[in-house]
């Protein structure tokens, strides 16, 4: 005999629920990777153990406790060889009036397609940095001169070209 109502729901299974299948995949492949690390991390503790060991057969008084694992760290290279200085003279060669660093930083993020949306601060910061630096260089190197008071922040300076010196510099790919 037939019963009369709504259907009864159907007991969750992986088979019928994709969400659940992917997500189960995920955790058997992360826990996978874990025990892999943790092998990993293992034998290294022995390396470590075995180097010490021969170290101090080699020489007992060495104080290796003074010794740190330097941090590895990747330097972002935003430009290459002398073409912050290019893009430089060409902002402010195409520039109508005098530029900050940071408007100069501005457009040269535009200019590269920079994503720094992403980016932690002190890499910007770095960046910034870089091009304050090539200022420098072009001001020392008579290339663009400090138009604002000397005696205003860095932030505040403003900057402009050299009109008879810039033209020198060849134009940035």
């Amino acid at each position: 005999m037939a019963s009369f109502g709504p259907p009864k729901p159907k007991k969750k299974t992986i088979s019928n629920n994709h969400t659940l299948s992917g997500l189960v995949k995920e955790y058997k492949d992360t826990f996978r990777e874990l025990k892999r690390l943790k092998r990993s991390v293992k034998a290294k503790e022995t390396q470590v153990k075995k180097l010490y060991d021969t170290i101090k057969l080699i020489e007992p008084s060495y104080n290796l406790e003074k010794e740190t694992a330097m941090a590895y760290t990747t330097k972002r290279k935003f430009f290459e060889i002398g073409e912050c200085k290019r893009l430089c003279v060409d902002i402010l060669r195409n520039s109508d009036k005098d530029m900050t660093i940071g408007e100069i930083m501005e457009e040269m993020v535009i200019i590269k397609e920079f994503d720094l949306s992403y980016e932690e601060q002190n890499t910007i910061d770095s960046l910034y940095k870089t091009i304050a630096n090539s200022i420098r260089a072009l001001r020392s190197q008579e290339f663009i001169q400090l138009t604002a008071n000397g005696e205003t922040s860095n932030v505040e300076r403003t900057y402009r070209i050299l009109k008879e010196n810039g033209l020198f510099l060849k134009r940035a790919c």
